[in-house]
């Protein structure tokens, strides 16, 4: 398992995945001049420029590292690259659609091609359905959250599933109950409630689907105030700080491996909003995939890998009724609910179970149970009347990880009332 630090992931997401506006690239004389020189904002607007025409732009700094180039402008030059390919994989989408009457599932296919992964649907069939419009469409270089949101206000479909964190389209109204705060590929969404003893924060942190997002490791707070100019303070009434607010947050996790609740003090009962809320987070997120493979499942031993650096155990999988299968996983180092969360979603994103001729098996449930010494996870799986016994199980698990920084800002967070 690989760890990396989080800084020139921070810089590109925080940096530039703001679009820029596009401009004839220079000559490679020019580019190498831009990127190498002493001048830093001359070297953002060269990485802007190479950027925005997507691939191209790698492809354009791979033929200048290729040059003869003296020690501080292959440094440079590299620096950029690293940029580029971190914007590519952590920073925004850059959605183009020019259409016109258009197919629901033409438009889906489309976008889902320039966000380099599925979007998922439930049902499957969603885009096959007669309920879509067609669609009129004209969309340059617009940040995929905000194709999202548009489109989901058109069609009157929902894309942010509160179950999972994670990007899945439904029928049905958009969410707007909940404020919003972009930052490249990541979405977070706030909602606070007051209480007699208290005021909490509830933070989920969504990802376009090209990103896997593992855990929060840690949120901080770097400025929350009221509606009335008044700073809000922890429950511990510490403040601050130059470490930030509340400490490691990322243990208070709630719900999810991407969820977090965090409380603080009671302001004033003529309060009504949260006027500003700033911070960051520090996120896990998988950089690199390898394929966990077992054939002939049914009859194997308990076999063990690690898995974001803890041994994670496929014990068996045992025939539960006359089309139902359980398969059984342990985790030694059970960590906490976070981790065992994150093993689950992985169980759920990566796993499949086919039978001999490829069709794959059904995930039914998928239920964790944690003791003092371990977790257990139960997955339950169905076959129907064309599908045979499993045959082969493939698991796309993290082989590397990488941490980021990912800044948010809020305005305007409503305080509402938990009873109500």
């Amino acid at each position: 398992m690989t760890r990396v630090a989080a800084t020139c992931v921070a810089l590109a997401v925080g940096a530039l995945s703001v679009s820029a506006v596009q401009t004839p690239l220079p000559s490679d004389d020019a580019l190498l001049q831009a990127l190498s020189g002493p001048d830093w904002h001359q070297r953002r607007e060269a990485i802007h420029q190479l950027i925005e025409i997507g691939p191209g732009g790698e492809a354009r700094v791979r033929e200048l590292l290729r040059r003869d180039l003296d020690r501080e402008q292959r440094k440079n030059v590299e620096v950029a690259q690293q940029l580029i390919v971190d914007n590519r994989l952590f920073g925004a989408s850059s959605i183009t659609l020019h259409v016109s009457g258009a197919a629901a599932a033409e438009v889906m296919a489309d976008i889902s091609r320039q966000c380099s992964a599925p979007l998922p649907a439930s049902p499957a069939d969603l885009w096959k359905q007669d309920r879509w419009p067609k669609l009129t469409l004209d969309y340059d270089h617009k940040p995929f959250w905000d194709v999202m949101d548009e489109l989901g206000r058109q069609m009157s479909f929902d894309y942010l599933s509160s179950e999972s964190q994670e990007v899945r389209m439904t029928p049905g109204a958009s969410r707007r109950d909940e404020s919003m705060s972009q930052s490249g590929a990541f979405l977070f969404t706030a909602s606070a409630y007051a209480a007699r003893r208290g005021m909490s924060v509830d933070l989920s942190v969504f990802a376009e689907p090209k990103v896997v997002v593992l855990r929060l490791i840690d949120l901080k707070f770097d400025k929350a105030t009221d509606d009335q100019g008044n700073p809000l303070l922890s429950q511990s009434g510490r403040g601050f700080g130059r470490r930030g607010f509340g400490g490691p947050w990322g243990r208070r996790i709630r719900t999810g491996p991407r969820q977090v609740s965090a409380p603080f003090q009671r302001p004033a009962d003529d309060v009504t909003h949260i006027a500003e809320l700033r911070g960051h987070v520090t996120l896990s997120v998988q950089a690199g995939t390898a394929r966990w493979e077992l054939s002939d499942p049914l009859g194997t031993s308990p076999v063990t890998r690690n898995i974001d650096g803890a041994p994670v155990t496929l014990d068996k999988l045992v025939s539960a009724g006359a089309s139902g299968y359980e398969l059984h996983v342990s985790i030694s180092d059970s960590r906490n609910s976070a981790f065992q969360d994150e093993i689950a979603d992985l169980l759920r994103r990566g796993l499949r179970i086919d039978d001999a001729a490829g069709r794959p098996l059904t995930i039914v449930a998928i239920d964790p149970r944690q003791t003092s010494l371990a977790t257990d996870i139960e997955v339950d799986l169905s076959r129907d009347a064309k599908t045979g016994p499993p045959a082969k199980l493939i698991w796309d698990i993290p082989d590397q990880t990488r941490e980021l920084l990912v800044p948010f800002s809020f305005k305007n967070i409503p305080i509402g009332d938990p009873f109500n």
